[in-house]
């Protein structure tokens, strides 16, 4: 099968052109994030990511990383909390990691009833009920949130929401686990490509509900 055909108006590619023309944008928006990012991932620890999507990381071609300095030993995570007050439509997370600056700013986020949906694992749920006041677990408890709990501890820790991506991965050889350095990008390619990693992840947690474990 050829790449081109001709017809009335001349020459247009077929089916097997267009294919062939995806295939080879799909690499170059590949290699060109991969090449941009790369100290990123070779630095980080992505088995957390899986083959299919690591194989669609063209769509964060416009990311930008946040990283810790000597100066700044908290950067990244004063630039997520920043994050999470953008968030207005929708929020789905998953971590292994907590802090207990983060309960507060989740609460004002879903105040304002957003979509959220949460995946975290057994010990990061203990830690939130242990921490949490009661306006917040009522707030957790209404029906726009959903919380699933993931018993094989994942090795990504991200959030997505109509704000953009904020992805953490564990930096290899260091004792900060996550947040070292932070992942962002606000492009709809790579809020949908969020939404497919949370998926993934969903598919394998259980829903729960947080007074069980009060």
């Amino acid at each position: 099968m050829g790449l081109l055909e001709q017809d009335r108006e001349g020459y247009k590619l077929t089916i097997y052109g267009l294919a062939t023309l995806e295939k080879i944008s799909d690499s170059f928006e590949f290699y060109s994030a991969y090449s941009k990012l790369e100290d990123f991932w070779k630095n980080q620890d992505i088995s957390g990511i899986p083959k299919d999507l690591f194989a669609r990381i063209g769509a964060l071609k416009n990311a930008t990383i946040i990283e810790n300095t000597e100066l700044n030993i908290i950067k990244s995570h004063e630039v997520f909390l920043k994050y999470l007050t953008s968030i207005t439509d929708f929020f789905y997370g998953v971590t292994p990691i907590f802090h207990r600056e983060w309960l507060k700013v989740c609460k004002g986020v879903i105040e304002d009833r957003p979509d959220t949906r949460i995946i975290a694992t057994k010990e990061v749920i203990s830690e939130v009920i242990k921490h949490a006041d009661e306006e917040f677990m009522g707030l957790c408890q209404a029906g726009n949130v959903q919380t699933y709990m993931i018993r094989r501890e994942p090795k990504v820790a991200f959030t997505v929401s109509d704000a953009g991506l904020s992805l953490s991965l564990s930096t290899k050889g260091s004792k900060c686990r996550f947040m070292e350095y932070d992942l962002y990008d606000d492009n709809p390619s790579a809020i949908k490509w969020g939404i497919d990693l949370f998926d993934y992840y969903k598919e394998r947690a259980k829903p729960v509900k947080l007074a069980d474990y009060l």
